[in-house]
């Protein structure tokens, strides 16, 4: 017989190796864990999304009154509606993230649910394989808007596999 997960060969009659049949019970018991201690949301401000995209607003306004200036008005006018619809695009995919996207800390484990549209996903750390959590404050429209950044990095990844939720409010009370 061979092993069901890992394919060893087995000595004894059964479905998994030593090893695999303790990963399993492991896996099971972080299933059973299922009341919430702390849910964390991301937050969505306008004001602060706004200043976050002020790149966008500036090249915008040059191109308007640079079109102006030459003549053209039309042109002008047209590209001030498309950089506006670009600024409203990004803050209602930011709008959406803040919904859909949360933390949730359990007595075992830790959870993130995406449930962005064809993106989503649920990524679970339990809290033996986590190395450090750390929250911080990247920029500094995010020190003044008193949101920081989440991230639980793990022990076991080569370059990121562990869990980040941005625009966290209140991130030091957590």
């Amino acid at each position: 017989m061979e092993c069901r997960r890992c394919g060893a060969v087995l000595r004894k009659e059964g479905d998994f190796c030593p090893k695999c049949y303790k990963e399993v019970l492991e896996e099971e018991e972080l299933k059973k864990d299922v009341v919430p201690l702390l849910t964390v949301k991301r937050k969505y401000k306008p004001g602060f999304h706004v200043r976050q995209r002020w790149d966008v607003i500036v090249i915008t306004i040059l191109t308007v009154l640079s079109c102006i200036t030459a003549g053209h008005i039309f042109v002008g006018i047209l590209s001030g509606i498309v950089g506006f619809a670009i600024l409203l695009a990004y803050m209602a995919f930011q709008k959406m993230l803040a919904a859909k996207e949360k933390v949730v800390f359990y007595e075992k484990k830790v959870v993130k649910y995406s449930k962005v549209p064809y993106f989503g996903s649920t990524k679970e750390v339990a809290y033996k394989d986590i190395k450090d959590i750390t929250y911080y404050q990247q920029t500094w429209r995010q020190k003044r808007a008193n949101m920081g950044d989440i991230v639980v990095y793990v022990k076991y990844t080569g370059y990121f596999g562990g869990i980040k939720l941005d625009n966290v409010e209140n991130g030091t009370e957590v």
